[in-house]
């Protein structure tokens, strides 16, 4: 959950569970809490383990940081002596997913945009190779060299018998580098 949300997303979730507990005829909160805990708990007994899976979760856990972003600018307006820390955990929620979020995506990275095996494959689209009779083999991106070439592609290395009989049919053979 941290990963995707955060490292104090834990802080709004057990504030604002013992808020409601606290609370029980809020059945606002109760709701969010049921939806958020009962996901959670219903999706961490299950065989497969995704984090996609958790997204249905979101809404609520987005929900409950905004509401514990707002108390606690509230209340750090109440204890003046913990106002720096209360400000420093409120604006902590949203500003530390947008940090990792930032840090996931590096939009400034232009070094994983220029991945040397699309410049490879954009190097065969531009060549005589690039044909429907063309078989590229141990390729390690097969469909996206579909997508770059007119070409078939395939990830594995074929036997001999297979090469000479792809060539009988007309078909050439180009055998890919790895990267």
């Amino acid at each position: 959950m941290r990963i995707m949300f955060g490292e104090l997303v834990y802080l709004p979730v057990l504030w604002f569970t013992y808020q409601s507990v606290k609370n029980l005829h809020n059945l606002k909160m109760l709701s969010l809490v049921i939806w958020l805990w009962g996901v959670y708990l219903f999706f961490s007994f299950a065989a497969t383990k995704m984090q996609a899976y958790t997204i249905i979760a979101a809404p609520a856990l987005f929900i409950i940081t905004a509401h514990a972003y707002e108390s606690f600018k509230g209340y750090a307006e109440q204890y003046i002596k913990y106002k720096w820390l209360l400000l420093a955990l409120a604006y902590g929620f949203i500003l530390l997913p947008i940090h990792y979020s930032i840090e996931r995506i590096k939009p400034l990275d232009t070094s994983s945009r220029e991945m040397s095996w699309a410049n490879k494959l954009k190097e065969i689209a531009k060549s005589s190779l690039n044909n429907k009779h063309t078989v590229l083999v141990n390729c390690n991106y097969p469909v996206e060299a579909m997508f770059y070439t007119n070409c078939i592609a395939y990830d594995l290395m074929p036997a001999e018998q297979q090469v000479k009989e792809l060539e009988l049919k007309g078909y050439k053979i180009v055998v890919m580098q790895p990267l």
